[in-house]
């Protein structure tokens, strides 16, 4: 279980740069007048992955519960991550 402790920090890290990269890319080609398709696509990926990342630890922490035998944890997780999802296709239907 301690190997969760040392990939979930760095998978945070690193998702993070990647996601301020994206945006910062995303930032100065916008300026620059760049490809408006290339600006959308590094702007709306920065902001995906920022997005994603807290889910990312979410699932990984169910699996550490579930691997601990926490049923109540699990159901919490799971119940969260389905709500997640709900509220994600609500918005995407209700467009």
């Amino acid at each position: 279980m301690g190997r969760l402790d040392e990939w979930y920090p760095r998978i945070m890290r690193r998702g993070t740069w990647l996601s301020l990269g994206c945006l910062g890319a995303g930032l100065l080609m916008q300026m620059g007048e760049q490809d408006a398709a290339a600006v959308h696509a590094l702007l709306y990926g920065g902001l995906a992955i920022l997005l994603v990342l807290p889910v990312v630890g979410l699932l990984l922490f169910t699996g550490r519960y579930a691997l601990r035998r926490d049923v109540e944890m699990v159901v919490l997780s799971v119940f969260v991550v389905l709500m997640l999802l709900v509220g994600t296709v609500v918005l995407h239907v209700s467009k």
